[in-house]
Parts: structure tokens; C-alpha cells; sequence
């Protein structure tokens, strides 16, 4: 009884070693081709934004050196944008070539099902949601805030940089102040002051938020006061129109669009659009969809492997990432397209947001079952 228990120990053990080298191998192939595709994909996108940049190159004092540190600060967030497509692509270029050398043949033969590598890749699939994470809720938010800012700065001879304090703007003897920018050109703690010709202040304000509506930036919450020689006048208001040379364009280049923002930051603007009753359908549509993210590179993980179990398996890689390429921008056609129609007919946000993802699972599993 012994024997037979130790043999039957050693068959375990050397079966479980035997699955965890097959998970290491298979993983390898997924993991080294989506990060491979990934890098092509990115180091694609970031020529083009170059291209696209060197139209404003000339303007201020935007040069080639500032185009460059843009695109390269921007570069995480086109990882993140990317990495749900490379590991589609990535998964059917690296077990393709297992398939066409009849390596996935033998271990079916084996006797592992095709669950069991399902589920080897899912590993990988761990790993990619990890950097999903990073890079959408760590990096790409705070890279992308640098590269507006950066940018604003170069471009406007009048904005500067931003500082502890927010954002300063010099109009003549009036200094400008706004602590904040959100994004639709929506201002938060806006300070204006200004000084006569002797250098002493005549004039301050404080607004709690600025909106540009209708041709003119409109004020909330203001309080403001006029410094004479012999008194001060104070007042408060609930709203003013105020006259300023500030272009709502460049408040524009400066904010941050709602898809760039880290999941966290979409959640405190929705807070703050809600608060004072304004729209936040389109956000709210975006948070889930940055909150799904991380769901979005699982599915295109499970929807590769149809391709590589089917019964024409030795097919060229050519065919595979034109497979996986014409998936993965019809997932991000009808993503948009969702997004957008949530915005025109009020959808719930988390339906809106998911049902591609629904979608592309259901095909996922029909296809697996069509190639088994």
C-alpha cells in the first residue's frame, strides 16, 4: 500500500511540475507576443502624434524638442489605449506559431484540455490587468497632465507653468490665478489681481469656479474688493460675467479629456459636475469604461483562442494580426459608438459601458465552440 501510494504521489507530483512548466511555456509565448506587438503599436502611434504635433512647431515657443518630450510623455497613456489590441494580436501570433509547429497539437495529445490552456493563459491575462492598473490609474494620468500643461506653457507666451499655486496668467497690471482646471473649460478657485502703476494693489477677486458659456466666462461665488487709498469695498456675488483675455482655447489645451484621467479623478469630477448641477452623462460613461479596462484585455485574451483551436490552425501570422487587428478596432468602433449613443439617449453609464464587452464575450465563446 505504501508503494502504491508513494507511486501515485510521485505521478501527482510530477504532473503538477509538468503543468506548471506547460503555464511558464504558454504564458511565455502570450506575454512575449503581446508586449512585442504592444511596443510596435505604441512606438507606431507616438510617430504619428509626432507627425500631427509638428503643425503647431513654430508657435511661441514650441520647438521640436517640446514635441518630442509630448509625445514621449504621452506614450503611456497610448499603452494603456493599446494594450487590450496587442494582447489580442500578441495571444494569436504567439500561440499561432505553437499551432503551426504542432506544439499545441502534442499537448492536447497529452491529454490537457483545452480549459486547462485557457487557463494557463488567463495567468497571463493576471499579469496584463496588473499593468493595465499601472499604467491607467498610476502613469499615463499624471504623464498626460505634465504633457497639457508642458505644452500650454510653450505654446502661450501669457501661461506659464504650473506651480503649487495652479496656473498664473499676466493680462497688463492684472495677474491671474486659477488653481484648478477641469475638464470643458470649467475653472476652479479663480484669483485676479491687480495693481495700479505704482505697484499697489487696487483690485482683488476670488471666484470658487468659472465656466465659459455662450461666449463669455461667467464667475460663482465671488467675492471681490476695490482698495482705495482711504477704504476698502467690499462685496459678494453669486455670479458675474467676467471680462478677461483669457482664451477658452488654451484653458481647453490645458485641461485634461475625460478618458485621461485616472479612475479616481473622473469620480471626484462627476462629484463636482453633480454637486452643481451639471451634466455628467458623458463622464460617468467614461469612468465604467476606465473602470472595465482591465475586463476589455481579459476578453480579447479569450477571443484569440478560437483562431488557434480551429481546424485550419496553420494559417500565415499575416492572417492572424490582420484577424486580430480588424477585432480588436471593431471592439474600439463599437466602444466609442456606445460611449456615444449613452450620451445622445441617457443609457444607464454601466450598460453603456459594458455591453461591447458582452458582446465580444459571447462571440468569444461562440467561436470556441464553432472550433471545437
Amino acid at each position: 500500500m505504501a508503494g502504491i501510494a508513494g507511486a501515485a504521489f510521485r505521478s501527482w507530483l510530477a504532473q503538477v511540475g509538468g503543468m506548471r512548466i506547460l503555464d511558464r511555456y504558454l504564458g511565455r509565448a502570450v506575454l512575449q507576443g503581446s508586449l512585442t506587438v504592444l511596443l510596435i503599436l505604441v512606438a507606431l502611434m507616438t510617430v504619428i502624434d509626432l507627425v500631427v504635433e509638428l503643425a503647431d512647431v513654430g508657435s511661441g515657443n514650441y520647438g521640436l524638442l517640446q514635441a518630442l518630450e509630448y509625445v514621449l510623455l504621452t506614450m503611456p497613456r497610448r499603452a494603456f489605449e493599446m494594450l487590450p489590441l496587442a494582447a489580442l494580436i500578441g495571444t494569436l501570433i504567439g500561440l499561432g506559431a505553437l499551432a503551426n509547429n504542432s506544439e499545441l497539437v502534442v499537448v492536447r495529445a497529452a491529454g490537457v484540455s483545452v480549459l486547462r490552456i485557457f487557463g494557463s493563459v488567463m495567468r497571463v491575462g493576471f499579469v496584463l490587468i496588473v499593468v493595465t492598473l499601472i499604467l491607467g490609474e498610476g502613469i499615463s494620468p499624471v504623464t498626460d497632465q505634465w504633457a497639457q500643461e508642458r505644452r500650454a506653457a510653450a505654446l502661450s507666451k501669457e501661461f506659464s507653468n504650473k506651480t503649487k499655486l495652479g496656473f498664473w496668467v499676466r493680462e497688463g497690471d492684472r495677474y491671474i490665478n486659477i488653481r484648478r482646471i477641469l475638464p470643458g473649460s470649467r475653472l476652479v478657485d479663480v484669483y485676479v489681481y491687480e495693481f495700479d502703476s505704482a505697484q499697489q494693489l487696487r483690485y482683488s477677486l476670488h471666484a470658487a469656479s468659472g465656466v465659459y458659456l455662450k461666449g463669455e466666462w461667467r464667475l460663482r461665488d465671488v467675492a471681490r474688493s476695490e482698495i482705495g487709498a482711504e477704504r476698502v469695498k467690499a462685496e459678494r456675488l453669486d455670479e458675474m460675467v467676467w471680462r478677461t483675455d483669457l482664451d477658452p482655447e488654451l484653458v481647453k489645451v490645458v485641461s485634461v479629456e475625460p478618458e485621461r484621467l485616472s479612475t479616481a479623478g473622473l469620480h471626484q469630477y462627476i462629484d463636482y459636475l453633480e454637486r452643481n448641477g451639471l451634466e455628467s452623462q458623458r463622464y460617468r460613461i467614461a469612468f465604467w469604461i476606465r473602470v472595465l479596462a482591465p475586463v476589455a484585455t481579459v476578453v480579447m485574451l479569450s477571443l484569440a483562442l478560437p483562431f488557434v483551436f480551429g481546424s485550419n490552425r496553420s494559417v500565415p501570422v499575416s492572417q492572424r494580426v490582420l484577424i486580430g487587428t480588424l477585432l480588436g478596432i471593431g471592439f474600439q468602433i463599437l466602444s466609442r459608438s456606445f460611449g456615444h449613443m449613452g450620451q445622445v439617449f441617457d443609457l444607464n453609464p454601466l450598460f453603456a459601458a459594458s455591453l461591447p464587452l458582452l458582446l465580444f464575450t459571447g462571440l468569444a465563446v461562440y467561436l470556441m465552440r464553432r472550433a471545437l
